[in-house]
C-alpha cells in the first residue's frame, strides 16, 4: 500500500468522524468514489459552493516497501462544499484534529500546508488557475462524496496527486 493510499485512508476516516461531530445524530450518505483524469470538478457542480485545498507533501524517508513508493513526493486535498452551513473552514478544522490519531494508526506523517478556502460562484473559473505556479499538475483526482442532514448538503473530500 502506497502513502497515498495510507494518506486516503486516514483522510476518508478522519472526515466521517468530523462530519459526526456537527451533529448530534447526522444521517450520513457515502456515494461512490469519482476517480478523474488531472484535476477535475466532479460533474455537476451546484453552485455556488467553497472549495478549500491544502497542498500535501510525503517527505522522504529511509522506510522500504510499498509504503516508500510515494514518499518524497507532493499532491493536494481538500474539500469541495456545496449547501448551507457548517462553514467549510470549521469541518476542516474538526477534520483535522481527527486526521492526527488516523496518521499515527498509519504510520504516516504528511506535512499539510495552511489551507486556501475559495467561492466559486463562475463555472468560467478554472480549477487549473489553482494551480498555475506549480511544475507538476495533478495527473488524478479522487473524490469522495457524503450528502447528510436535512438540509442535503453536498460535500467532497478530494485527493490529486
Amino acid at each position: 500500500m502506497t502513502s497515498w493510499t495510507l494518506l486516503l485512508e486516514a483522510l476518508h476516516s478522519a472526515f466521517v468522524s468530523a462530519l459526526k461531530d456537527q451533529g448530534s445524530n447526522p444521517v450520513l450518505e457515502l456515494g461512490m468514489p469519482q476517480r478523474l483524469p488531472g484535476f477535475k470538478f466532479p460533474e455537476p457542480l451546484a453552485l455556488p459552493a467553497q472549495f478549500l485545498i491544502t497542498e500535501v507533501e510525503i517527505p522522504a524517508t529511509t522506510a522500504t516497501g510499498p509504503a516508500a513508493r510515494a514518499q518524497g513526493s507532493s499532491g493536494f486535498t481538500g474539500l469541495l462544499f456545496q449547501g448551507s452551513q457548517p462553514p467549510i473552514e470549521e469541518i476542516w478544522k474538526s477534520l483535522h484534529r481527527h486526521t492526527g490519531l488516523e496518521f499515527a494508526h498509519k504510520k504516516i506523517r504528511p506535512i499539510l500546508s495552511k489551507p486556501t478556502t475559495m467561492a466559486w460562484t463562475d463555472r468560467a473559473l478554472r480549477p487549473e488557475e489553482i494551480f498555475k505556479k506549480r511544475i507538476n499538475m495533478p495527473t488524478r483526482t479522487l473524490w469522495i462524496p457524503v450528502r447528510w442532514g436535512k438540509s442535503r448538503a453536498e460535500l467532497a473530500l478530494f485527493l490529486a496527486v
